[in-house]
């Protein structure tokens, strides 16, 4: 059998309620394509009704579904999972809370047939529901491609995440330390681009192919813990990228945006002195790095 164009990969765990909305969307985004595709939805140890909810749609498809089921938790090992089932050319990481545009195939695609080379490259975020807060979105109309010795972290979401097969193979699987559900509760994508920088692979954003992400986070509680969980992740990540220049460089740059902030030189949205509160977590995430390595 020849292998499909794409593999789409879904991760989910218990949201068996809100599972359909990205379902429906991606059925329909299938529907429209001109490119072979397999689905791979990846259930993450979900103890409601998930299970029932991935069988009924995968029956309604014309497309090849799989159903895996792993009970590790933690997003990184059900992506893990995911990875070691595809076989498509192209892989296309999306998340369980965001709609595919109907489009998307078509777009995504067009951007490989551009730019053939091995890549990793991320597409738009919307948010899906203006009642959420601003985050985890990819707004910029641009396209750009990340320079080798800078930060990855919010240059592509994983909401919106493709790659040759052939640079998921020379990657090797996300470190299932870091991620939701895991020690480090971010910075798993992080983790990931930085791991593609070390082998010269291009990083790129293109806004010609888009997801809407319905993430239901509001309010200030909410955007803190954001904050919390992702600087927390991002200094393990820093811990375990030590020994390499540029990382000890977005150290450094860490400490002066906090600076910046106690100097009140910087306003930002959400949260009042946003890199005192990210460096403080910097730290947390760096220490307990080292103590879980230890």
């Amino acid at each position: 059998m020849t292998d499909p164009e794409f593999s789409v990969i879904i991760c989910t765990l218990n949201r068996a309620s809100q599972l359909p909305l990205a379902l429906d969307a991606l059925g329909i985004a299938v529907g429209r394509a001109q490119q072979s595709i397999e689905v791979i939805l990846v259930n993450n140890g979900s103890t409601d009704d998930t299970q029932q909810v991935m069988e009924g749609w995968a029956a309604q498809q014309s497309v090849p579904v799989r159903i895996v089921v792993e009970e590790r938790r933690g997003l990184s090992c059900a992506r893990n999972a995911g990875l070691a089932a595809a076989r498509g050319r192209i892989i296309v990481m999306t998340d369980d809370d965001c709609t595919l545009e109907p489009e998307y195939f078509d777009h995504v695609r067009a951007a490989y047939a551009r730019e053939p080379r091995e890549v990793i490259r991320g597409g738009m975020v919307t948010l899906g529901d203006t009642r959420d807060i601003p985050f985890t979105t990819k707004l910029d109309p641009n396209p750009a491609e990340l320079a080798p010795t800078a930060m990855p972290s919010g240059f592509i979401i994983g909401a919106n995440f493709t790659m040759q097969r052939t640079v998921a193979e020379r990657i090797g699987k996300f470190d299932e330390r870091f991620g939701a559900g895991a020690p480090f509760i971010g910075s798993d994508d992080t983790d990931y681009l930085v791991r593609a920088q070390n082998l010269g692979i291009p990083i790129l954003y293109d806004p010609t192919f888009r997801v809407a992400h319905y993430h239901g986070r509001r309010g200030m509680d909410q955007a803190r813990k954001m904050y919390r969980g992702y600087g927390f992740g991002n200094g393990a990540l820093f811990a375990k990228h030590l020994g390499q220049k540029r990382v000890r460089g977005w150290m450094v740059a860490s400490v002066r945006a906090a600076l910046r902030d106690v100097l009140g030189k910087t306003q930002h949205e959400l949260i009042d002195k946003r890199d005192v509160f990210k460096l403080k977590h910097h730290v947390r995430g760096f220490v307990a790095y080292m103590r879980h390595r230890g």
